[in-house]
């Protein structure tokens, strides 16, 4: 909270992992709320759980289940099923890179429309976790998503989020995000939506 612009913001991230030897649960949460005396209060939020199936040679099937929302995109809610396949082409204990092709369905709500969609889904997530010294925390994830049923139509998102100990016990932290829509549901609505959400130091005494 910002006293002088009256300005306040909180956001929210969160996400929990358990992986056994041939399943992987994800669940996952991000918001953002900003309250501004001239734009009245603003959000951004997005969540839901992922389940993997993996098979051999890295292999796995993957469905998916969230929902969205976005003030700046005037989107009220999106909910979406996706199902697909996709390979880790990096599996260690301390790095993951995978990519993984399919389809999603979902369902968008606005203040001026509804619609039931039919989607392409293409995604690639590249994680480290290095807990040696120095410790480092980096995850990034992008999502590129055609209509199927608006041709046309490309929604594109991306996620970053950094937590790496540049020296002893001192830590510089950041989380990023970028939503790109080319058709949104409502015609004076933004095509894009971006933010720095955190970005500072930390010390640990």
């Amino acid at each position: 909270y910002v006293k002088a612009s009256q300005v306040m913001q909180l956001n929210l991230n969160g996400s929990v992992e358990y992986q056994a030897e041939k399943n992987l649960l994800q669940l996952a949460y991000n918001g953002i709320y900003t309250n501004d005396p001239q734009s009245g209060t603003t959000q951004r939020q997005d969540g839901g759980v992922t389940v993997m199936r993996i098979f051999p040679k890295n292999w796995f099937l993957v469905s998916s289940l969230t929902a969205e929302s976005n003030s700046e995109l005037q989107l009220d809610l999106r909910t979406s099923l996706a199902m697909g396949a996709g390979n880790s082409f990096v599996n260690t204990n301390f790095t993951r890179f995978y990519a993984a092709i399919g389809m999603q369905a979902n369902r968008e709500n606005s203040a001026q429309a509804d619609q039931n969609n039919l989607e392409g889904l293409l995604v690639a997530k590249y994680s480290v976790f290095i807990y040696d010294d120095p410790e480092v925390s980096f995850s990034l994830s992008t999502n590129l998503i055609p209509s199927l049923t608006t041709l046309g139509r490309i929604r594109a998102n991306i996620d970053s989020s950094l937590k790496w100990e540049v020296f002893n016990d001192l830590y510089l932290k950041w989380t990023f995000y970028y939503n790109y829509d080319s058709q949104p549901l409502t015609e004076s609505a933004e095509k894009n939506d971006w933010a720095i959400t955190l970005i500072g130091v930390e010390y640990k005494l």
